[in-house]
């Protein structure tokens, strides 16, 4: 047993490096596990820089002991703050954080995480969910399918995927307006976009063909586009013309067919991006000026 005196002793030094600063970074109190938890001060007594920091290392301590923490701190006004509660659920418990954390706090311009399918499983506890991130390698379409009724988020971003092949599931998200989807290398049937509601889609290419990107013409809401086509061995070139779409960026390694760009009729913005090059405008008077910067400059873009 810690006699008393110690103890007290290092509760002093804990309390003189809280809340976490540059000379106390939060990897270094985490080490402190649980211990430091009481320590920490309460969100209306800290900045909004000072609550981030307290949030990360909340989160990087994790589990159930941390919980009442971070619901505290889960309600606080600045979305950075919020976001470290939202990018961090595999650290706690997956129920108990839906249930204390998620469920209570404020959804607006926050992005949920999820990593696994125990969190999964909790998604209908947060009501108001607007914006998810599905960062996990090997869940297919039919195994999230399930978890998806009842849920009401608008952007669904799925990451790093190696298993998810097809798009079907999407008829269960009638309310989603925007889809991004990257690195997903066995993704290969995209007749599930023919029936969404989709908006605005951003999606690496990869090694899909034309006739595959042919559901993306008949996607009935699809206003803004953005294709990533990266280092692609296949010889590429734009999907079939969409009638409605205004916005479209194309990102390239490699040189792609552009010659059916004059039919994309309804194009108001354009950007076209290879290597350190771009070119960017509105298209009203259906011409771009290319552009390509310096090796010193700072970023390869410009407006026409």
């Amino acid at each position: 047993m810690v006699d008393e005196t110690i103890a007290e002793e290092v509760a002093t030094h804990v309390r003189a490096i809280l809340p976490p600063h540059l000379m106390a970074p939060e990897e270094a109190l985490a080490s402190l596990g649980p211990y430091v938890l009481p320590f920490l001060p309460a969100p209306a007594d800290v900045d909004s820089v000072t609550a981030e920091r307290v949030a990360r290392l909340i989160c990087e301590i994790g589990g159930p002991e941390a919980i009442p923490f971070a619901r505290r701190y889960a309600l606080h006004e600045s979305v950075s703050v919020r976001s470290q509660f939202a990018m961090s659920g595999s650290r706690f418990p997956a129920e108990e954080y839906a249930r204390e954390v998620l469920a209570g706090m404020r959804p607006a311009e926050t992005h949920l995480i999820v990593t696994g399918v125990e969190q999964m499983r909790h998604l209908r506890e947060l009501s108001a969910v607007e914006s998810l991130g599905l960062l996990f390698e090997s869940c297919d379409g039919a195994q999230l399918r399930p978890f998806l009724p009842g849920v009401d988020f608008r952007r669904l971003l799925i990451l790093s995927n190696n298993a998810l092949d097809e798009l079907s599931f999407l008829r269960e998200l009638p309310q989603l307006n925007q889809l991004g989807l990257s690195g997903c290398s066995a993704l290969k049937d995209l007749s599930g976009l023919r029936e969404s509601s989709v908006e605005e889609l951003r999606m690496d290419v990869g090694r899909l063909t034309h006739a595959d990107l042919s559901p993306i013409h008949q996607m009935p809401k699809l206003t803004g586009l953005r294709l990533s086509y990266g280092e692609s061995p296949l010889a590429q070139q734009l999907p079939t013309a969409h009638p409605e779409v205004e916005s479209l960026i194309v990102e390239c390694d490699k040189p792609i067919d552009f010659s059916s760009l004059p039919e994309w009729s309804s194009l108001r913005f354009l950007t076209l991006s290879f290597g350190s090059c771009a070119w960017s405008g509105w298209t009203s008077s259906r011409s771009v000026t290319p552009y390509c910067p310096p090796p010193s400059a700072a970023s390869p873009s410009a407006t026409a």
